[in-house]
């Protein structure tokens, strides 16, 4: 046979489209099921429904379609029948002959993971001019999402809103889980817009919005608030915050994905752990012809700090180097500035990670005093000789080591030479190579 000319084509595919639209909408008598089961097992999942009832009837003075449902959805893995994925479902609609100005309610009810579950959602789905459109309605609490997509045009919207919206009112734990009673008072203000051009491989979006995060999650609480726009290219961080009795931070920066190109700065003015310890610090990005360098002068903890603190990321090829040193001037007045230096290369989508490290004049009890700023209460009097010892060679975890003894503690030949080399900023002065790769998922 000859070639069809494209228009033919062209015509024989809107007459099929045409042939499809008539014979989903207009049917010649009206259709009726009830209580019909259905099931679908494979060698990993079950997936079983109930269609409690469906109802299709054509109004011939209309030219529509009215539908009606409802039923239930459960979904399980083999072995772990506890663990259900479920819904119930019911939806009513018209659907016009050649579907333009088509409308369906779509119910979701106590949806559920076997562990936790969701109250309701309802959808509102629509259908005109090749533009398919979903967006909630009626759902009780403030979440509002719309989403269209153009079939012509390859474009898609997507909008979501809230107001003081409480994740923790909206999920319900059957056992009473303690996580869902901590997110109880969280709340979340969120305004977020997007688009995106399948067609032409184009995306970008913004989002403004705040969240308060209670005490049960960390303590004392605080408020978070920022402000994002980005698209395919890059990414913009206009504000970001957070403030509360324990923590005071800002940032705002841009990145380039392709070049890895990041310029801004972040600013930690306060961090109080559970013990009372404070870090603070301020980092800078500057960015390079490719990769950004990060600068911090000082990271304080309490009164210690950690100086000359810098990180640089270098994207090359199908790897990126990164290299990331600091100071020790605990014992300057030694005439001792520790450095640890540690470089290497990450090789994407690979999982292989070569790295050398590098440390010299580093002192034991530095170490141990930075460790003693996250772990013990502020100004709890305990030596960094204790602290050190009590990890290192306590076959009995003491009173005052709440934290596992340390497997590295062959390292020293015996406990005796501890309190000599402590002082020694020879010890740490160590240089190696580490080269890791990822365990591949096949292997069993």
């Amino acid at each position: 046979e000859g070639e069809s000319e494209p228009g033919q084509n062209n015509q024989e595919k809107k007459n099929k489209s045409l042939a499809l639209g008539k014979i989903t909408t207009e049917i010649p008598f009206n259709v009726f099921f009830k209580n019909v089961y259905v099931n679908f097992e494979n060698e990993t999942q079950t997936f079983s429904g109930h269609l409690k009832k469906l109802t299709l009837a054509f109004l011939k003075t209309q030219k529509t379609l009215v539908v009606d449902t409802s039923g239930k959805l459960v979904m399980y893995n083999n072995g772990e029948p506890e663990k259900k994925y479920s819904a119930n479902f019911s939806s009513q609609g018209n659907l016009p002959q050649k579907l333009n100005g088509s409308s369906l309610i779509f119910r979701l009810s106590d949806i559920s993971n076997g562990s936790y579950s969701i109250n309701k959602l309802n959808l509102l789905f629509g259908y005109n001019e090749d533009i398919f459109d979903l967006r909630t309605i009626q759902n009780g609490y403030p979440l509002l999402i719309h989403a269209s997509y153009g079939l012509k045009s390859h474009e898609g919207n997507l909008e979501i809103n809230t107001k003081n919206l409480k994740p923790g009112a909206l999920i319900s734990s059957r056992r009473g889980d303690k996580s869902i009673r901590k997110i109880r008072n969280l709340r979340i203000n969120l305004s977020l817009n997007a688009y995106c051009d399948n067609k032409n491989s184009k995306f970008k979006y913004n989002s403004d919005g705040s969240i308060y995060v209670p005490d049960s999650i960390f303590h004392g609480g605080f408020n978070a608030s920022y402000s994002i726009r980005g698209d395919n290219n890059k990414l913009n961080l206009n504000r970001f915050a957070l403030k509360g009795p324990n923590v005071d931070a800002v940032a705002e920066f841009s990145y380039l994905f392709k070049t890895m190109r990041m310029n801004g700065s972040a600013s930690l003015n306060q961090f109080v752990l559970p013990n009372g310890s404070n870090i603070s610090t301020e980092v800078f990005f500057e960015p390079l012809s490719k990769g950004f360098v990060a600068f911090a002068p000082n990271l304080l903890l309490d009164e210690k700090a950690l100086t000359g603190i810098q990180l640089s990321m270098i994207p090359v090829k199908d790897s990126v180097d990164f290299s990331f040193e600091l100071s020790d001037y605990f014992h300057v007045s030694e005439g001792h500035i520790g450095k640890l230096k540690l470089g290497g290369s990450y090789i994407g989508g690979t999982n292989y990670i070569q790295a050398n490290l590098e440390t010299n004049a580093l002192f034991l009890d530095s170490l141990a005093q930075t460790a003693m700023t996250f772990i013990h209460k502020k100004n709890e009097k305990v030596s960094s000789f204790s602290f050190l010892f009590s990890r290192l060679f306590c076959r009995v975890p003491c009173s005052k080591a709440p934290m596992p003894i340390c497997p590295f503690s062959s390292f020293f030949y015996s406990a005796i030479l501890l309190p000599a080399l402590f002082r020694s900023p020879s010890v740490f002065s160590v240089k190696g190579c580490i080269k890791t790769i990822a365990p591949d998922p096949r292997d069993k």
